[in-house]
């Protein structure tokens, strides 16, 4: 008999109090290599904390985690290019990343427009990233992730600046991307997400959070469109 593959991440009755108030209620939650999930809920209910808890836990693993929080963590000063390849400064030497900071390497330039193109952002790659709209830093931010060949991505709203059109374009490609990550291996993604359509399109597994406890996980194959909508329930 086959053993079952060790987890990336087991989380067992985990909590998580802030300010003496409990946040996440007895989680628990394995992820393995290659998921896609989309966790869904109502502002507050508890995904971004979650997540957080997911990238804490990984920072101290040997995997390599692309985030995007909803505050994006970009460079305003810097270009787009920049903000994009800072997703790979922990693969090359100090004295590399500072000669690419002033004379940026064409394979850089070549894999980061493609990307760019790919987002309706390829005139944008030198613009400074505060003369870039809500929607364009959203979309650089996830750039960023895909590009640092992460080994599982982790993302907070990534789309919620987007309309519908895009929105779908940037999460399929977050999806695709972690489909076509390695010929060894897949990568994972947890994405927070509002829209149920997207997560029952794009992920394998949903995640739905309630009140600080999960109380949906399952293959969207299992799951009715009817059976998201008590995550949005207003108390």
């Amino acid at each position: 008999m086959t053993p079952s593959p060790q987890p990336l991440l087991r989380l067992e009755n985990a909590e998580v109090f802030y300010q003496q108030q409990r946040v996440l209620d007895e989680v628990t939650l394995e992820l393995h290599q290659g998921e896609r999930i989309a966790l869904l809920g109502k502002s507050g209910a508890g995904k971004s904390t979650l997540l957080k808890l997911i990238y804490q836990h990984l920072s101290n693993t040997d995997h390599r985690v692309g985030w995007v929080p909803q505050q994006l963590g970009l460079v305003d000063k810097l270009s787009v290019f920049h903000n994009i390849y800072m997703g790979r400064l922990d693969q090359h030497s100090r004295s590399y990343n500072l000669i690419n900071l002033l004379w940026p390497r064409p394979k850089h330039v070549e894999a980061i427009s493609k990307l760019l193109g790919s987002f309706n952002l390829d005139q944008q790659l030198y613009k400074t990233v505060s003369q870039l709209s809500g929607g364009q830093q959203q979309r650089v931010a996830i750039a960023r992730a895909i590009y640092s060949q992460a080994d599982i991505i982790l993302a907070d709203e990534p789309a919620s600046s987007l309309d519908k059109t895009m929105a779908d374009t940037v999460i399929s490609a977050l999806l695709q991307h972690s489909e076509q990550h390695s010929q060894q291996h897949s990568q994972s993604c947890v994405i927070a997400l509002h829209d149920t359509q997207q997560a029952l399109a794009f992920a394998d597994r949903i995640i739905g959070i309630q009140q600080g406890k999960i109380v949906l996980n399952d293959h969207p194959d299992n799951i009715t469109p009817d059976q998201l909508e008590p995550l949005y329930d207003h108390d």
